[in-house]
């Protein structure tokens, strides 16, 4: 379960990064196109030194804000997705925009923030098991983060293309 947990997450951070890579090639000298977060870590930066963010130095200054980011996501669970993609894609509320046949957003929320914060916070934290888990429990949720990663990528490369132009994959 703690392995399942920790691939989402792993796969959540290469997939903002991947998809951070193919938007500054797409917003291309204009950082004004970038996520409201990262203007103002830009802006800030400018104020300490205009020359760190001249020519392609807000790209530096950017791309290691989305590396800060990704490094602190310590939880993959619904908030914390949300917050990150936000920040580093400029995309809101990402999570309320993947769902899949019988599995509203809502639900898909839900179930997120029970794997991550219940089940695994259960295993890691007190050394026990949900007393559901068993190999049925676990396949339920083995199939549930394989659905899950794959609407994201659909629902991350639309959100991408329609923020910056072109899908990132």
């Amino acid at each position: 379960m703690v392995l399942l947990v920790t691939a989402w997450e792993n796969y959540i951070e290469q997939a903002v990064e991947e998809a951070f890579d193919h938007v500054l090639i797409q917003v291309g000298g204009q950082p004004q196109l970038l996520s409201d977060h990262l203007q103002k870590v830009i802006q800030k930066e400018a104020q300490k030194s205009a020359w760190s963010v001249t020519g392609d130095g807000w790209r530096s200054v950017a791309l290691a804000e989305v590396k800060s980011l990704v490094n602190d996501l310590n939880n993959a669970a619904s908030g914390q997705v949300d917050a990150l993609i936000a920040k580093a894609l400029g995309i809101a509320t990402f999570i309320d925009g993947v769902s899949w046949q019988s599995k509203s957003a809502s639900s898909v929320r839900a179930d997120l923030r029970s794997l991550v914060n219940e089940v695994r916070g259960e295993i890691v934290h007190k050394g026990t098991t949900p007393s559901a888990l068993n190999l049925a429990g676990f396949s339920e949720w083995k199939n549930f983060v394989t659905k899950l990663v794959a609407r994201t990528d659909a629902v991350l490369a639309t959100g991408v293309a329609s923020t910056y132009g072109a899908p990132p994959w």
